[in-house]
């Protein structure tokens, strides 16, 4: 394994790299492919980035007190780079570096490496390549003018285009939560946008589509596949029949898997319920077995007392600041549905590339992705639906909806 520390993280003008298996170390004009780079978080094998996703961090200045002091420098230039060798003493310099050595080392070895480079740059690179957004300005500009929550306005400001009609790319945050569940980092902020209001978006070819497509019970099912239960093809009917003899509502059944899937505790599941208390407590002690919440539950409190730490089922490390065995259920559900859904995604716009189709990928709501599809582009859809139904890691199907949003 090779491992690069980038002259700017050090002061340097060439990059230091360390071959760990031979012992080696020297300095390079470039990092080569094949090495892990600190300092640089878009490097191809980064280790900025793979800290952030198993929740590790290096500390890259030599103290705490150089710390501050930099930053305090970087909020006037962030660009600023200092030459450690000429400010600290040798013998503190040469620590310095074998520590970033060290820590460089230890992330990659001890951290999620194999599942940054399975799954992690899969996923980014699939969201690297959505595609600008066609706003209508009309219709925008009139919710605008309608909305008087400011925080509701400032979403839709972000979509105000540019002169061409199009809206700034979105980029997202893959490691700004705990299970990786996505935030905007820059762009429209297309996760907090009313659902009702999406119609701003609209497609850039003259009669074309934006259609959404949307995993459905994605976390449901992922429960039920987890311990090797079959998944119906629509998960709340089965419940209602198997555990309620269809006597609640659909809906209903939906709020109460989702809450005791999400942790909710016997009161806040009661109230979502809108059941009485022994009748909730019943359902929630029938829901637990239907989806065998607690042996996975033991499983995952037993892993974190063992690591301090748990792990979706495609292994990115999941650092709870909580134990709680609802909780860390939870995080292993939401965590594992993030990246099944993208996985899923990425494969069918991967299908939609080699096949040359004219559709573009826009914008990712968690488990649902919008398309611009071009007129006559829609034939196509059931092989992109099947495409998502099929998500590496999992032997069963997940079903996905297609709705038109305009």
């Amino acid at each position: 394994m090779r491992v690069c520390i980038l002259g700017t993280v050090i002061g340097e003008p060439r990059h230091l790299l360390h071959d760990t298996e031979i012992g080696s170390y020297k300095w390079v004009n470039d990092p080569p492919p094949d090495a892990w780079v600190l300092g640089d978080s878009d490097a191809e094998l980064s280790i900025d980035q793979l800290c952030r996703i198993s929740g590790r961090q290096i500390e890259m200045t030599p103290t705490p007190n150089q710390a501050r002091a930099l930053e305090v420098l970087r909020s006037t230039d962030p660009n600023i780079s200092v030459r450690w060798r000429y400010i600290l003493p040798q013998a503190q310099f040469n620590a310095f570096i074998k520590r970033l050595l060290d820590d460089a080392r230890d992330a990659v070895v001890e951290g999620n490496s194999a599942y940054y480079i399975d799954i992690f740059r899969k996923t980014s690179s699939f969201l690297g390549s959505l595609e600008p957004a066609r706003i209508d300005e009309a219709k925008l500009y009139a919710y605008y003018e309608a909305e008087k929550n400011a925080t509701n306005r400032s979403t839709l400001k972000s979509f105000f285009s540019d002169s061409s009609g199009f809206a700034q790319k979105v980029k997202y945050h893959q490691a700004a939560t705990v299970t990786g569940r996505l935030t905007v980092a820059s762009g429209p902020r297309i996760l907090t946008l009313d659902k009702h209001k999406r119609d701003i978006i609209t497609s850039s070819w003259p009669d074309g589509k934006v259609m959404i497509l949307d995993y459905r019970s994605m976390e449901p099912r992922l429960a039920l596949e987890q311990v090797g239960r079959p998944t119906p093809e629509d998960i709340y009917n089965d419940i209602n029949h198997q555990l309620f003899g269809d006597d609640l509502e659909y809906d209903r059944i939906k709020v109460m898997s989702i809450s005791l899937l999400y942790g909710a505790q016997e009161e806040t599941f009661r109230k979502l319920s809108g059941l009485q208390p022994d009748a909730a407590r019943d359902a929630m002690e029938h829901l637990g077995s239907y989806f065998g919440v607690r042996s996975i539950r033991a499983k995952l409190a037993a892993e974190f007392k063992a690591n301090g730490f748990i792990k979706n089922r495609y292994g990115r490390v999941i650092r709870p600041k909580k134990d709680a065995p609802r909780l860390l259920y939870n995080y292993f559900i939401q965590s594992t549905a993030v990246d099944a859904a993208l996985l899923g995604f990425a494969g069918a716009i991967d299908l939609c590339k080699a096949e040359k189709w004219s559709i573009r990928p826009l914008f990712v709501i968690h488990d649902a992705l919008l398309l611009d599809v071009a007129p006559g582009a829609d034939i196509y859809l059931d092989r992109i639906l099947d495409r998502c139904a099929d998500i590496n890691g999992f032997a069963c199907k997940f079903p996905v909806r297609v709705e038109n949003v305009s």
